[in-house]
């Protein structure tokens, strides 16, 4: 395998810019695992695929490829990649956008700097409410690095037409914490508390208690108006409200003392019971959460029964598995609670290890997961290197379908006719359609891969589906440079369009 690495790491520099552009697609699966690779590269495969998005006019196709394998790079390729994916936020084709956002929250915050400004304005601007709402997840995994660039963005969005995006506004502004505005932020917690929906006030209410006394001038009194018991009154609501005035700061519970007293006699216990945790110690490897006055022990707090009701443990006790690794500030990041196997990703260097359906992911995206193994021996791979090839006939023998249908648009693209033989046979779904509603024939078609055509073909792809970009035909008379006559891709296109036809009319 580390011939094999090697093999990549030549290519990066090769003269074939198509080569170049395969090794370091090819690369991803080992950049994010940080397994086999030398020491140092004279060139990062991250910087290869970034070139690809400062052509003056680029190959829409090929950037998409691209943004999928940065995205699987994750963190080691945000110092390389990052300003060429904020560059493609200001194209015009919306799926390219889409594909750049979602990159950008795999880069994490270390894309933060370059990348927020221009994240936020897509919060904005994007006419797509899917594109809307993928900007505040990203924005939310950059964390308060982007609090200042994005904040009347976010702000903004907590009243989107679009009820998804408002919910993913609010989770993103509770994601930046005391770093967000309160100037900004304040009105807009504000709006919601007095108009939004039940959901919208609940989420409202835990952002409060997050950011705390920077927006307590705008939204004090609505949170202390929450406390009433009034008939009908959601009681969730009213424990999050004495969440969120607790952590709005001493002097405003003085304020609303006469509220407070009213919550005292609350029918709903766990309203009533909320200043019991003020009594308890959290044991080292231990912090007190945010509110712990405000947790719900129903009598005198115990450590032994109530201590994740009023702590949260440090990530500095977890155990980092694989080739995960504590992050060096974990002494500094709190789980909720107890830190189970799903804090993996805040507590460790690494992201988790990948399931099965995203292996079969990497193994098709390999440039050599489609070729033979005496292809492959003839490029000087050992045969003990050959575990690529069969591990995508391994994911198919195991019935790995999660994801399969992603893998067959991914050979399609990238003309692995043998791979996409083998996840046909594995039954994957040729005619399934991806976010930007294309099957595997539409992306073969816009390719120019005709023997895969031929092949999904032959496994009954609907040759005229239509997509929002149009049928297979449509994208390959788009695809291919126009000539005096017909491409013959759009010609076979045609032919067994016709011929699908007269099957269905027989």
């Amino acid at each position: 395998m580390i011939d094999h690495v090697e093999m990549l790491v030549e290519h990066l520099t090769d003269d074939d810019p198509k080569k170049r552009i395969k090794a370091a697609e090819a690369m991803s699966a080992y950049i994010a695992d940080d397994a086999y690779l030398p020491e140092t590269m004279e060139v990062h495969p991250a910087q290869v695929l970034a070139t690809l998005f400062f052509k003056s006019i680029p190959d829409r196709m090929a950037c998409i490829s691209a943004a999928r394998c940065l995205a699987i790079m994750g963190r080691r390729a945000a110092p390389y990649a990052s300003a060429a994916l904020t560059k493609v936020l200001q194209n015009s084709g919306s799926d390219l956008r889409y594909e750049a956002l979602v990159a950008l929250g795999y880069l994490g915050p270390e894309a933060s700097p370059e990348a927020a400004a221009a994240v936020a304005n897509r919060v904005i601007h994007d006419e797509d409410a899917r594109l809307r709402r993928q900007a505040l997840q990203t924005l939310a995994v950059f964390g308060p690095d982007a609090a200042q660039a994005s904040a009347a963005a976010i702000a903004k969005a907590c009243h989107d037409e679009d009820t998804d995006v408002q919910v993913a506004a609010m989770h993103c502004m509770k994601a930046m914490g005391p770093d967000m505005d309160g100037q900004i932020a304040g009105p807009a917690l504000q709006k919601v508390l007095a108009s939004g929906s039940q959901e919208m006030r609940r989420f409202a209410m835990e952002t409060i208690a997050v950011i705390g006394p920077g927006v307590a001038s705008h939204v004090s009194k609505p949170v202390a108006e929450h406390l009433r018991p009034l008939p009908g009154s959601d009681p969730v609501l009213r424990q999050l409200a004495v969440d969120a005035l607790e952590a709005l700061g001493p002097e405003v519970v003085y304020e609303q003392e006469l509220l407070l007293s009213r919550a005292v006699k609350d029918p709903e216990t766990e309203v009533k019971a909320a200043q019991n945790c003020s009594s308890l110690q959290c044991p080292e490897g231990h912090v007190a959460k945010v509110l712990a006055a405000a947790a719900l022990c129903q009598a005198d707090c115990d450590v032994a029964v109530d201590l994740y009701t009023c702590c949260n443990q440090l990530c500095s006790s977890f155990t980092c598995t694989g080739s995960s690794s504590l992050r060096p500030e974990s002494s500094a990041i709190a789980c909720d609670g107890p830190c189970l196997p799903e804090d993996r990703a805040k507590c460790c260097d690494f992201p988790p290890v990948q399931d099965d359906g995203t292996q079969l992911l990497r193994a098709v995206i390999a440039g050599e997961a489609g070729m033979s193994s005496n292809h492959l021996l003839r490029f000087g791979v050992p045969s003990s290197d050959l575990a690529q090839v069969s591990e995508v006939d391994r994911l198919v023998a195991m019935s790995v379908t999660a994801k399969a249908t992603a893998a067959l648009h991914i050979a399609a693209l990238h003309g692995h006719s043998e791979t996409l033989r083998r996840l046909i046979e594995g039954r994957a779904d040729v005619n399934q359609l991806d976010d930007r509603g294309w099957a595997p024939l539409h992306v073969a078609a816009g390719a120019g891969r005709i023997e895969v055509m031929n092949s999904l073909i032959a496994a009954r792809a609907i040759p005229d589906l239509q997509s929002p970009d149009g049928t297979p035909y449509d994208i390959a008379l788009r695809a291919v440079p126009r000539g005096p006559d017909p491409p013959l891709i759009s010609v076979l296109l045609s032919q067994h369009a016709r011929a699908w036809q007269d099957e269905l009319n027989f």
